[in-house]
């Protein structure tokens, strides 16, 4: 009988575990008639000051979290479309400053009115203070696809007070959270405690589970100070706080602040002259949320790129006819692109049918020419002589061929990126290309196409196409997800979307899937520039101060301080996947 009885509670809770995330019930809300109408209303209609209520549906919610059976609520614009989604955190504790109806309206109704879809959790009645409720705010995620209006591509958080210390919990474990807004959040509890110590006993000792024999480290679990690093490198976090706020030291999040600034995390701190509600500051509150989230969560349209090709002509990738495969395909989609020559390339193999392919390329209008040397040579192992000599022949068809079609090719790119290996090297070679009326051409946004290439590649070459179409949708995958990197960069350091350079390859994975690059780009609202035009941002006007051989992104290039410039380059996604990839099929082809 015992082993039938824990054979089917066995059964009940791996039901419940299975269940959890699951939509319950969803209940509309009328404002009318609800406990928040005497505060919204007057002579039974809404005052001025909400009347733009009436553009938004709100939802009670149930729904499955782990055991447990959690309640929520849901606003949502009336209009149609996709709306990014927010995950609003409370603060308080169990019955303690529980979410209703007006706390929502309050903290949430201006941001699901500019376009975004607010879920909300009371969090689970055994709450732990930042235990396993966590699951319950996670979970919201889940729910959402319930509903049709939400996108969950694009998923942004806020945390109020203890919310605050959930929504740093979720950037923890989550990595679908794309950045996160802590209101006068506590990020160090041990601080929280010397300023209020009764919260040691009535709150901290009162939930959270077995608080007695293992206080420090319950606290440190609960403390994002004491690890920031372990924080979603993708994501960001705007930290705002009250001057004024009796409650929560504001100099909590400045010390948060310059933790994250630390480890190189995309971050922004706003101190406001007000107290924990925000008293007399919420609509400049609301508008600062909203800027925040529109900028991490809206595609902007502001947002463009130029596209550049390094090492053309790639004789490799002809068609029956001897024309470029890949720039067909540029060349039916109408996209600018800048060509970096390769010159060396067109003297291996039929050098007439080579030289009919360069100039495919140069006499296309959408087309912008700069020369990548003739040999391909790295500068950091080359003489300046040599270097140069190489620049120089670089020049001997692209330059005469460029003319007939009334272009130039004054824009110049170092092979690898490879500026020299010390600060003498940069300083002659930059000297030597200004006196010659050559530009150097910087890029912000590099993939390691070529990495991708060489195994996609290989796959190709053993016949599995299966893997390679595999390999193809991976390099689609990680290069968008460094676009977004690269373009939070921008906004946190120059409170904007720069125009982004992306360099990519001539080569057989940019032939099949760069037209699928552009086009998801496209979706993200991405416009497509010609390298002139992106070369007239103010960005690219600053000095390069990285003198060093190494070929990364100007963002970093343009960091003065070097323990600033790794600790941002950490948090750039990795491509361990393909990395892994790579290094095994170079070892194979070895034995």
């Amino acid at each position: 009988m015992k082993l039938s009885l824990l054979f089917f509670f066995g059964i009940l809770t791996s039901q419940c575990h299975s269940q959890s995330g699951k939509l319950l019930t969803k209940e509309i809300i009328l404002l009318e008639g609800s406990q928040a109408w005497p505060q919204i209303s007057r002579y039974n209609k809404l005052t001025d000051d909400y009347l733009y209520l009436d553009d938004l549906n709100f939802y009670a919610v149930t729904y499955q979290s782990d055991s447990n059976i959690v309640s929520g609520l849901v606003v949502e614009p009336k209009r149609d479309g996709k709306f990014p989604l927010v995950v609003f955190n409370r603060g308080g504790n169990r019955d303690w400053a529980k979410l209703d109806l007006m706390t929502v309206i309050a903290a949430t109704s201006k941001v699901a009115h500019s376009g975004y879809l607010i879920f909300a959790s009371n969090y689970r009645e055994n709450d732990e203070y930042g235990g396993a409720e966590i699951d319950d705010v996670l979970n919201l995620i889940n729910i959402s696809n319930d509903f049709e209006k939400v996108d969950t591509n694009r998923i942004g958080m806020i945390g109020w007070s203890r919310g605050a210390m959930m929504t740093f919990l979720s950037l923890k474990k989550s990595k679908r959270i794309t950045t996160g807004i802590m209101i006068n959040g506590a990020p160090d509890l041990f601080k929280v405690i010397e300023r209020r110590p009764a919260l040691d006993e009535s709150v901290f000792m009162k939930y959270i589970p077995d608080y007695s024999t293992n206080r420090e480290n319950a606290l440190i679990e609960r403390s994002p100070y004491f690890w920031p690093e372990q924080l979603n490198k993708t994501s960001s976090i705007y930290l705002i706080s009250g001057r004024q706020d009796r409650f929560v030291d504001y100099h909590q999040s400045v010390r948060m602040a310059q933790k994250l600034d630390s480890i190189g995390y995309n971050y922004k701190l706003s101190l406001f002259d007000t107290d924990h509600s925000f008293r007399g500051k919420k609509e400049e509150l609301n508008r600062s949320i909203i800027k925040w989230l529109d900028n991490k969560l809206k595609y902007s349209s502001s947002m463009r790129v130029a596209i550049t090709i390094d090492d053309v002509p790639n004789s490799k990738l002809f068609d029956a006819d001897k024309n470029s495969r890949l720039l067909n395909k540029l060349d039916s989609i109408s996209v600018p692109v800048a060509i970096f020559i390769n010159e060396g390339l067109i003297f291996k193999g039929d050098t007439i049918a080579h030289k009919e392919l360069l100039e495919s390329w140069i006499s296309k209008d959408f087309v912008t020419c700069g020369n990548h040397t003739f040999g391909h040579s790295r500068y950091s192992e080359s003489s300046f002589e040599d270097f140069t000599k190489d620049i120089r022949k670089g020049l001997l068809l692209s330059d005469s061929i460029a003319e007939i079609y009334n272009k130039d090719v004054s824009y110049f790119r170092f092979p690898y990126n490879d500026l020299g290996k010390d600060s003498l090297q940069h300083m002659a070679i930059k000297s030597y290309l200004k006196q010659n009326n050559f530009i150097t051409v910087p890029f912000t946004i590099e993939s390691s196409d070529w990495m991708f290439n060489c195994v996609y590649s290989h796959y190709l070459n053993s016949g599995d196409r299966i893997r390679a179409r595999e390999i193809g949708q991976l390099y689609i995958t990680e290069t968008l997800k460094l676009f977004e990197f690269y373009d939070s960069l921008s906004t946190t350091h120059y409170q904007k979307h720069s125009d982004q350079i992306y360099l990519c390859h001539d080569n057989s994975i940019n032939r099949d899937y760069l037209e699928q690059l552009i086009n998801e780009l496209k979706i993200r609202q991405y416009q497509f520039i010609s390298l002139d035009e992106a070369m007239e941002d103010d960005i690219y006007k600053q000095d390069d101060i990285y003198l060093e051989k190494w070929g990364i992104s100007w963002f970093y290039r343009w960091v003065k301080n070097p323990k600033a410039r790794k600790n941002a380059m950490r948090n750039e996604p990795d491509l361990e996947e393909i990395y892994t990839l790579y290094k095994t099929i170079l070892e194979e082809k070895k034995d």
